[in-house]
């Protein structure tokens, strides 16, 4: 019935959009993990931006009017994206990190994708009269955006992995001292 539709058509906006915007950016797998990231990012702010990519549009009604129905389908659409970015963020933090060290870098860096984009999506849709003078509306150029929030976000993430590092040298120390003491 309607629900079976309005599935397929969240689905089949879904698609088209992977279709014209491929999560990975169509950055190849062995490309370094600071141009992976920079691939996934962009492809994110270009889904967002394009117009055509009616799968936001269902999202935001979605979220503004919870059927509950697109729940289900977005996490299994979603999940093997997830699961790709997730990976080139571990990488970048390092195999030290914990699985909340990572999921807090993916939320930081989705913010920064999400927010600002979609504000933009819907201040565009929204009639003049509705918008707030002198509202700030982001660059254009999605590639210097893309730019910016990859470079922001690896500085993060370096800093992350620096006192991940720091963190571990303080545990070996900390077992160092206690194995001393226990052979005196």
């Amino acid at each position: 019935g309607k629900e079976a539709l309005y599935l397929e058509s969240w689905r089949h906006a879904f698609e088209q959009s992977l279709k014209v915007y491929p999560p990975d950016g169509g950055i190849p797998s062995d490309a370094p993990v600071e141009r992976r990231l920079r691939g996934r990012i962009l492809a994110i702010m270009r889904r967002i931006t394009d117009p055509e990519s009616h799968d936001f549009d269902i999202v935001h009604k979605e979220m503004a009017s919870p059927t509950g129905l697109l729940s289900g389908v977005i996490q299994e659409s979603v999940e093997p994206i997830l699961k790709g970015f997730i990976s080139i963020i571990r990488e970048l933090l390092g195999e030290d990190a914990t699985e909340e060290q990572v999921l807090l870098c993916h939320m930081s860096i989705n913010a920064q994708c999400f927010g600002p984009l979609l504000r933009e999506r819907r201040r565009k849709i929204a009639s003049p009269a509705r918008q707030l003078p002198g509202s700030w509306s982001i660059p254009e150029d999605v590639e210097a955006l893309a730019d910016h929030v990859t470079h922001f976000s690896l500085g993060g993430i370096r800093e992350m992995r620096r006192m991940i590092q720091e963190e571990r040298l303080e545990r070996q120390k900390d077992h160092e001292h206690t194995f001393g003491d226990m052979l005196r």
